[in-house]
């Protein structure tokens, strides 16, 4: 027995070695994004997820800027969610645009950038003029789902417990929607209703 122990340890310290040299090669999710190429490379990240997961796709380019806070409050100046937004999504000059603001860790910043990319994706394949509850929601939903997908179990939680009348709601139906009909069907469903009403009629 007493042969084997180095063996062993020499075996448990390769193990180790690998298991650390795995997580390295993982993105540092509490790196703060600060510039646009880092933006860049987590724009990739979600759109490959996205695409693979739940199959989104854009015909038009889609661009995505990050922006110092001040920027964002200028974008947001008729909104009443200023001062509280990190992330934007509009048409612009006839592209998909996305704004996050700077400085946020990895794991926010590529939320953020999910929950933005899925307005990008009901601009093209869901009702135009959709409840905003349910367009919030439904982007509210992807962010969560992206969260829990890539292990960022507290701001997963933090999109659940959302209190917002919008957002909260919103979300808390898409929720309420997966346990009922599951999560494919629920994709399929946003892309044909235009209101909650319709929304309620297939959770009761």
């Amino acid at each position: 027995m007493r042969t084997l122990r180095p063996l062993i340890l020499l075996f448990c310290l390769l193990t180790w070695g690998v298991a650390f040299a795995k997580l390295g090669d993982k993105p540092d999710p509490y790196e703060k994004i600060e510039d646009q190429a880092k933006a860049q490379e987590v724009f990739k990240e979600v759109q490959a997820f996205l695409k693979k997961q739940w199959g989104f796709s854009l015909t038009r380019s889609i661009k995505i800027d990050l922006v110092q806070a001040s920027v964002m409050d200028k974008l947001m100046s008729a909104s009443p969610y200023k001062g509280n937004e990190v992330g934007l999504y509009m048409m612009k000059d006839g592209q998909h645009q996305i704004y996050v603001m700077e400085g946020w860790n990895r794991d926010y910043c590529s939320g953020v950038t999910a929950h933005e990319y899925t307005h990008a994706w009901q601009a093209e394949h869901c009702p135009s003029g959709q409840d905003i509850v349910l367009k919030e929601g439904f982007a509210n939903w992807i962010e969560m789902k992206y969260y829990d997908a890539t292990g960022a179990y507290q701001f997963a939680d933090n999109v659940r417990q959302e209190a917002d009348p919008v957002y909260g709601v919103g979300v808390k139906t898409m929720m309420a929607l997966e346990d009922k009909i599951g999560a494919k069907k629920l994709v399929e469903l946003v892309q044909r209703v235009s209101t909650m009403a319709e929304v309620e009629k297939v959770l009761k």
